[in-house]
């Protein structure tokens, strides 16, 4: 997307994780119009409609600590400390508890929690230390961390623990002028649950018993998420749902 010209960039250098999905490639596109340079990284191939100036793919598995780790290395190499991170990847489940195997428990946490964990660790080792220089960091969790879901319990409980992460660090890392917040949306249509949602909805994409009407598209987070990712935000630690009302 072109920058208008003489535009300036909030920020230097920015990490998206999770670029290949529905709701990190349309992130995508506000983190470039915001930052001189995107690293953004996914286990899949990104696929964008568009070359977009400024943005360097990367396919590792994001989960992985050494494949991280030199994607981190490079980015900085190549684009300097880092001072904006999204992190858009995760993995779906629902299996009841007494369903879910013991390599399904491994894939939800390794596709949820741990890459989140990761990747706001790396980006806090690799980001300029000094309180002067703002950092944001967004992270796409789920409406179901804030409320009981027996029909899939362990996905619920890693996005409750991601939620309960982001207000830790950002009780220590206030300090250095770091603001994590996170972005919890309900039901969100992309490619890869189209299928089920047409079957699911006879209206599709309304649905009468949500408050608001109807299910969410990526661009839905969009309002939110770039008041989360401006410079001067007095915002952190905070978890807010974009659902439809779907949740109350």
């Amino acid at each position: 997307m072109a920058d208008k010209v003489g535009s300036k960039k909030n920020f230097s250098s920015a990490w998206l994780i999770g670029a290949a999905g529905g709701i990190g490639a349309e992130l995508l596109q506000v983190v470039a119009e915001n930052s001189a340079h995107v690293d953004a990284c996914d286990i899949e191939d990104v696929k964008s409609p568009n070359v977009i100036e400024g943005v360097d793919y990367h396919k590792l598995d994001c989960s992985n600590e050494s494949e991280f780790l030199k994607f981190a290395n490079k980015a900085v190499s190549l684009n300097g400390k880092p001072e904006l991170l999204v992190v858009a990847a995760g993995y779906v489940s629902s299996f009841l508890l007494i369903d879910t195997t013991s390599d399904e428990i491994d894939k939800i946490y390794l596709n949820n929690f741990k890459i989140v964990a990761l990747a706001m660790r790396i980006f806090f080792e690799n980001c300029a230390k000094n309180a002067e220089l703002t950092k944001n960091i967004v992270i796409v969790s789920s409406n179901a961390g804030l409320e009981p879901r027996p029909n899939q319990p362990i996905y619920a409980a890693m996005k409750s623990a991601i939620n309960s992460l982001i207000k830790s660090q950002a009780i220590e890392w206030g300090a250095y002028n770091v603001k994590i917040n996170a972005i919890a949306p309900g039901t969100v249509s992309v490619p890869r649950n189209l299928h089920a949602l047409r079957l699911k909805y006879q209206k599709y994409p309304f649905d009468p018993m949500r408050p608001l009407g109807r299910i969410a598209f990526p661009r839905d987070l969009i309002p939110i998420f770039e008041i989360l990712i401006a410079k001067d935000l007095l915002i952190t630690g905070q978890v807010i749902v974009i659902d439809g009302g779907s949740s109350l």
